[in-house]
């Protein structure tokens, strides 16, 4: 047996349903006419919660959690049952290739908390990790070809291991409880930022990314925007409900077009 094969073997039905079921779900609606009534039944309540843009895009949409729900249901019924979808939960060495070598990932909702099954999916670009119980990311550590990243709502801590996604253009990690954002000091192609809702104290680590475009720090701990000073591209900065006392950092970048700055200390907003 390959190595790949006992990788399978050992994952858990979450993991086969994110793995597999969902990322072959479009040739699965396709096969809705072929399958058994109780399996067509199934891949019809998958299909009432699908939104094929906003999958494709790897976005997310408004029932996404009833949809992921769906889909567990479906991998379960496949995995129970004798189907002519059996070769989406017993895959071939062929389907298996497909199946590391997507760019495109999303576990959210999905009651996983470990990362170590991302073993092989070195190609990832896009993942999305959201509501799914983590508390450490250190498991994706190698997954270097990540452009974008989305794990908020989960019991995160510690992001150190994103120094090495030298790529990454764009984050959402808020509703967590990390306290330090300076690993993304080398992170120069970031755009993108959302850490609302954690328990960061200073901006040290974004004082280098000369391309960020969006900035979202509310509900925060943080105490000055010295670090923005020089982010010439930001837009969109948005610091709502933390302790920032002066905007001072703010008065030479030209291209701010929106502030949400609500609910902290502020006096003095002439510059």
């Amino acid at each position: 047996m390959s190595d790949l094969k006992k990788w399978w073997n050992n994952l858990s039905i979450e993991y086969k349903a994110i793995f597999s079921i969902r990322f072959f779900i479009i040739t699965i609606i396709e096969l809705a006419n072929e399958v058994d009534e109780d399996t067509k039944s199934k891949i019809l309540k998958v299909k009432e919660f699908f939104s094929k843009e906003k999958y494709l895009s790897n976005e997310s949409w408004w029932n996404l959690e009833d949809f992921q729900v769906s889909i567990l249901e479906l991998t379960n019924h496949i995995y129970n049952n004798n189907t002519i979808l059996d070769k989406f939960i017993n895959p071939s060495d062929e389907i298996l290739q497909l199946i590391i070598k997507q760019k495109v990932c999303s576990a959210s909702y999905f009651n996983i908390k470990k990362l170590n099954a991302f073993a092989p999916m070195k190609d990832l670009e896009d993942l999305s990790l959201n509501n799914c119980y983590i508390k450490s990311i250190k498991e994706i550590s190698h997954l270097k070809k990540l452009k974008l990243l989305n794990i908020e709502h989960n019991y995160i801590e510690n992001i150190s291991i994103l120094s090495n996604f030298k790529d990454l253009l764009w984050i959402n990690a808020s509703n967590n409880k990390i306290e330090s954002i300076k690993s993304l000091k080398g992170l120069e192609k970031l755009e993108q930022i959302d850490f609302r809702w954690n328990h960061i104290e200073s901006l040290e680590g974004i004082e280098n990314l000369k391309n960020l475009k969006l900035l979202y720090c509310g509900m925060n701990k943080i105490t000055s925007l010295e670090p923005i000073r020089g982010l010439n591209e930001l837009a969109v900065l948005g610091f709502s409900k933390n302790f920032i006392r002066n905007l001072h950092p703010l008065s030479k970048l030209k291209n701010i077009v929106k502030i949400l700055c609500a609910n902290n200390q502020i006096t003095d907003i002439e510059s």
